[in-house]
C-alpha cells in the first residue's frame, strides 16, 4: 500500500504542477516536460534498473539529449517546470513498474487515495471563496466531464499495453493507426 501511496503522491504532484503551469501561462515549459520525459525514463532505467543500451541506442539518446539541450537554451532559463513534470512522471512510472498491482487496480487505488484531498480542497475553496465557478452549471458540467475526458485516453493506453502484453501486435497496430501520436509506439516490436 505504501508503494501505491507513493505513486499517488507522484501522480497528483505531476497533475498539480501541470495544471499550475497551464494556469500561469507556462504552456511551453509544460509541453517541454513531456518531451524530456522519455529521456528521464531512459536515465532512470539505466541508473536504477541497470538497463544497458546498445551502440545505436546510445547514439539516438545522445542526439535526443543534444536536441533537448538546444530547446532548453531556447527557453532562456532553467526549465524547472519541465524538469519537475519529467521527473515526477518518470519516477511515477518507475514506482508503478515495480508495484505488485495491475494498472487498472493501481490507478483505482491511487484515485481513492487522492479523492479525499481533492474533495477537501473543493470544500475549502467553496467555504472560503463562495460557490464561485461551481455555481455556473455549464462550468460545473465541464469540470465534471474532465474526469472522463482524461480517463478515456488513459484507458485506451491501458488497452494498448494489454494488447502488447498479450502479443496481439495487430491490435496495437490498429490502435496506432487511429492515434499516430500515441504514447504506445514503444510497445510495437
Amino acid at each position: 500500500m505504501r508503494v501505491i501511496a507513493l505513486s499517488a503522491i507522484l501522480l497528483v504532484g505531476n497533475w498539480l504542477l501541470y495544471v499550475w503551469a497551464i494556469a500561469t501561462g507556462q504552456v511551453l515549459e509544460a509541453s517541454f516536460g513531456y518531451f524530456i520525459n522519455p529521456l528521464v525514463n531512459v536515465a532512470i532505467g539505466m541508473v536504477v534498473l541497470g538497463e544497458r543500451q546498445n551502440r545505436l541506442q546510445s547514439i539516438a539518446i545522445a542526439i535526443a539529449c543534444i536536441a533537448i539541450l538546444i530547446q532548453a537554451v531556447g527557453v532562456g532559463n532553467v526549465p524547472f517546470v519541465a524538469l519537475g513534470l519529467a521527473l515526477t512522471f518518470g519516477f511515477y512510472g518507475l514506482i508503478r513498474k515495480t508495484a505488485q498491482t495491475g494498472p487498472v487496480t493501481g490507478l483505482f487505488v491511487e484515485t481513492l487515495l487522492a479523492a479525499p484531498f481533492a474533495l477537501a480542497y473543493v470544500a475549502y475553496d467553496v467555504a472560503t471563496k463562495g460557490v464561485g465557478v461551481h455555481a455556473d452549471p455549464t462550468l460545473l458540467l465541464l469540470l465534471i466531464l474532465t474526469g472522463p475526458a482524461t480517463a478515456v485516453p488513459r484507458f485506451a493506453v491501458w488497452l494498448c499495453g494489454a494488447a502488447a502484453a498479450a502479443d496481439h501486435d495487430r491490435h496495437v497496430s490498429i490502435y496506432l493507426a487511429v492515434d499516430p501520436v500515441s504514447p504506445c509506439h514503444h510497445l510495437v516490436r
